[in-house]
């Protein structure tokens, strides 16, 4: 049986209080995740992105508006990749430290 209450934050020290916190953890840093706000800019082009993947705005600099289609499309695809990269480096930042307080006990 676990002394620990349902708001308590203590990392667990058996299989099962390790399961169930990891559970109650993954969720709140879903929840987490939907909520933060990242902004990536690459060569003119700003990305707004939330941290489970979602595009929210794309901003060009006017004088990316002057290129040609197929340079406007390469710098568009790069600066989405680095805004998902940095999306994804903020969720695997927030797992390695559920995943580090689980690993303490």
């Amino acid at each position: 049986m676990s002394n620990q209450t349902p708001n308590d934050n203590t990392p667990p020290h058996n299989l099962m209080e390790k399961a169930n916190y990891m559970r109650k953890n993954m969720g709140s840093l879903e929840k987490e995740l939907s909520k933060a706000r990242l902004r990536e800019k690459h060569d003119g082009i700003q990305i707004d992105i939330t941290g489970d993947g979602k595009i929210e705005s794309i901003t060009f600099d006017p004088e990316i508006q002057n290129k040609s289609l197929y340079t406007f499309s390469t710098k568009l695809t790069e600066a989405v990749n680095k805004a998902y990269k940095a999306c994804e480096s903020h969720r695997q930042n927030q797992l390695l430290s559920i995943l580090s307080q689980v690993d303490e006990n």
